[in-house]
């Protein structure tokens, strides 16, 4: 990748992943890095060593995951949003089915009290096979 940035390459595809150091790779102003699924690798480690490698790109980060409470950082990383385009919306067009979700716990009766006895046998017995 250090060849790829010191060269003069239109586009260049990589993983955060191969951002093990906070080494400098390129300190070019027309770097423009395009970030998918922009939650939880792009906060640690590796997000800080590719921001440490790239300080002079542009950041944009894509989301369709929900926020999950106590960890809406995304905006905090990647600045403002540009465009939402929510889970209603989608359901609105017809590119999503609508989501249903009972909040209940099931009611289970275990009926054969030697179930764990009986999975063990099975298993040495497939051990022995």
């Amino acid at each position: 990748m250090r060849e790829l940035l010191r060269g003069n390459h239109r586009y260049v595809f990589t993983l955060v992943h191969k951002f093990q150091t906070p080494e400098l790779l390129c300190d070019r102003p027309d770097v423009i890095v395009l970030t998918d699924e922009a939650h939880r690798s792009q906060y640690d480690t590796l997000a800080l060593n590719m921001r440490a490698a790239l300080p002079k790109a542009l950041f944009l980060a894509f989301t369709g995951t929900p926020l999950i409470a106590g960890e809406e950082r995304t905006k905090e990383v990647f600045g403002d949003y540009v465009s939402v385009y929510d889970f209603q919306q989608s359901v609105e067009d017809g590119a999503t089915v609508p989501l249903f979700y009972e909040n209940r716990t099931p009611e289970l009766q275990l009926v054969n009290p030697d179930l764990n006895e009986e999975i063990y046998r099975l298993i040495e017995a497939s051990e022995l096979d």
